[in-house]
């Protein structure tokens, strides 16, 4: 059947593949384009998408590759020397979203397993800086100070708003209240930001919105409360499952499974990734799916019995 060829192993493979597919073509598109100019200050790499899904391929990448294990001394050290190129290329992006999903996933592996908490937490942060000293080093020395201010910062423009993180706080808070009048049916799957709602927002914020920056307001728009509890439970259960698996058996696998639908439900805070065609919604899904069906599996082969 389709989910026994399903196989976590194959799900990270193809992810590997994407996401680095993905990040390659970005930096030949923007060297071809002329937009690769990573020693200014104001750059964010976009590669042929926006920055923060390109940030979210980044993340993939990097977590990907941290659960993946070789059997070649000479493919893991390629792993991680692109490792460190994912974390500088994500750094790039000047994604917040990406990049504190990345972390909330490595600590999380960490707690799972205490014994290497040490270890991992020191990799990830011996990781970052490492791709924040290289980064500093291919800078003109003029520029050094500001770009790598700039790059290990996250330092962006933040329009609409005095401090960073303000314009998502205002879309939120007028999301909110529009929850408000359909709590628990939503205004329907797709419907809500029509063009009178986002001209009604720009009038207010005085600044052009298309999405509420926010997975689980956006659901709660779509679908209501009854849906949003319900996508909660379905993948929290799977998370669940998939981080029992890893405490127990140490599967690379589920390792990753676990780092990725950290990554989904961190990454929701942040942005509407649930209304795209995000990598990390391909790869969620095909591992809720999995174990959903899984489960299923397991309990026809019970009442076989």
């Amino acid at each position: 059947m389709l989910f026994r060829s399903m196989t976590l192993a194959s799900i990270r493979a193809a992810g590997i593949i994407y996401a680095s597919s993905a990040c390659a073509l970005g930096v030949a598109w923007e060297l071809m384009a002329g937009a690769w100019r990573p020693f200014t200050p104001d750059y964010r790499f976009t590669g042929t998408v926006d920055a923060n899904a390109q940030g979210l391929t980044c993340a993939i990448l990097a977590i990907s590759l941290i659960t993946y294990q070789p059997a070649t001394r000479i493919v893991n050290t390629i792993r991680r020397l692109a490792v460190v190129l994912a974390m500088i290329l994500l750094l790039l992006t000047q994604s917040r979203g990406a990049t504190i999903a990345l972390l909330v996933s490595l600590l999380a592996l960490s707690l799972m397993r205490r014994k290497h908490a040490g270890r991992l937490v020191a990799i990830g942060a011996m990781s970052i800086v490492t791709c924040a000293l290289l980064v500093a080093l291919v800078v003109d020395i003029p520029k050094l100070e500001t770009r790598f201010r700039a790059t290990v910062s996250l330092q962006r423009d933040t329009v609409g708003a005095e401090y960073a993180g303000d314009a998502r706080f205002e879309v939120w808070k007028l999301c909110l209240t529009q929850i408000r009048y359909r709590p628990l049916l939503g205004f329907g799957y797709g419907t809500f930001w029509s063009k009178e709602r986002m001209q009604q927002f720009q009038d207010s914020l005085g600044w052009t919105v298309t999405q509420s920056h926010c997975g689980y307001i956006q659901i709660a728009l779509d679908v209501g409360l009854i849906g949003l509890i319900g996508m909660a439970a379905t993948f929290t259960m799977a998370l669940i499952e998939y981080s029992h698996i890893y405490r127990v058996t140490l599967d690379s696998g589920a390792k990753f499974a676990t780092a990725v639908i950290v990554i989904f439900l961190t990454g929701m805070l942040f942005e509407s990734i649930n209304a795209t065609t995000y990598i990390t919604n391909i790869l969620t899904l095909c591992m809720v799916t999995r174990q959903v069906l899984s489960m299923k599996h397991s309990a026809q082969i019970v009442q076989a019995r």
